[in-house]
């Protein structure tokens, strides 16, 4: 297990404005400061070296998970251009319970890839129908919960 002076960096790629959402309301929760870096993407205004400049400065020496929102879509795809480097993970379908994972386990994790099966899980798991997990769905077609 890693010390808190060994942390993975962190890199939360995305469409604007939820890079940075993300990144202020996650900080928020934790409530412990932690360097994070955000690429906000606006249509095709950030440029290809945006994502690796992001994870280059993000390495601490340990290694960087970055989290961006779509797979397939522009933030991803410079995402995973990074894949070539053995320190760089991605995980996709970035959301806030992925972003509060992120900071709970970056100085707590032995590598890259376990802090990115740790952030998989809570995303994982923090989706759910609400309706089914309390058992009031609601009825096709008339808006209204049974």
């Amino acid at each position: 297990m890693q010390g808190p002076d060994n942390n993975i960096g962190l890199v939360i790629a995305a469409h604007a404005p939820l890079a940075t959402g993300l990144k202020e309301a996650a900080l928020r929760i934790h409530g412990r400061p932690h360097p994070v870096l955000v690429v906000d993407i606006e249509g095709q205004k950030v440029p290809y070296e945006a994502v690796a400049e992001a994870a280059r400065q993000a390495d601490q020496g340990h290694g960087v998970l970055i989290l961006a929102d779509l797979f397939g879509g522009t933030a991803a795809n410079l995402a995973i251009a990074q894949l070539g480097d053995n320190r760089v993970e991605v995980v996709t379908g970035a959301n806030l319970a992925m972003a509060i994972e992120a900071l709970s386990y970056a100085g707590r994790s032995s590598t890259v890839k376990e802090l990115a099966d740790k952030v998989a899980g809570a995303a994982k798991s923090s989706v759910v129908i609400a309706g089914e997990l309390l058992g009031t769905h609601a009825l096709a077609g008339d808006g209204v919960a049974a």
